[in-house]
């Protein structure tokens, strides 16, 4: 029995987030005592991500629209708006452009943490579309980080 993906672990983390609920992952050990060896590496991705996005996770709150057909959103501590995107099931490879939903003011920052560049951004008619870089959405990502919304150049 494979564990499941790291993108779906993570579309599930942050989708019981949005909707203020915790993540709370069955892993038992075999009867003499060890973790499935495959069960030990995605932990250990599930980890390397969170050490990524734990300011998007940890003490945030849910924020409308909380998830839409895209992403699903928090509200961090630091004031700052937090979209994750859904992967549709099934789906490889990630989008070139995100379609965020909400009001996110006037002329909003867009980051990706663990990626200290500012995403090119644009307003639409019912909130954000987002470039997503190459180096983000490449053979070897596994899920993207959050992104990080912050008003007019915060």
């Amino acid at each position: 029995d494979q564990p499941k993906p790291l993108r779906e672990l993570v579309s599930l983390l942050v989708r019981i987030a949005a909707k203020g609920g915790n993540l709370l992952l069955g892993v038992g050990p075999r009867g003499d005592g060890t973790i499935e060896p495959a069960v030990l590496v995605r932990l250990e991705q599930l980890g390397a991500w969170m050490r990524v996005n734990r300011q998007a996770i940890v003490g945030s709150k849910p924020t409308a629209p909380f998830e839409d057909a895209h992403a699903a959103y928090l509200r961090g501590a630091d004031g700052a708006t937090y979209a994750f995107h859904l992967p549709a099931p099934g789906a490889s490879g990630f989008p070139e452009t995100l379609e965020l939903s909400g009001d996110f003011g006037h002329a909003p920052t867009v980051t990706a943490l663990g990626n200290f560049d500012r995403l090119d951004a644009e307003r639409t008619e019912t909130g954000l579309r987002v470039r997503i870089p190459r180096n983000l959405r490449g053979p070897m990502a596994e899920a993207l980080p959050a992104l990080r919304i912050a008003p007019g150049g915060g």
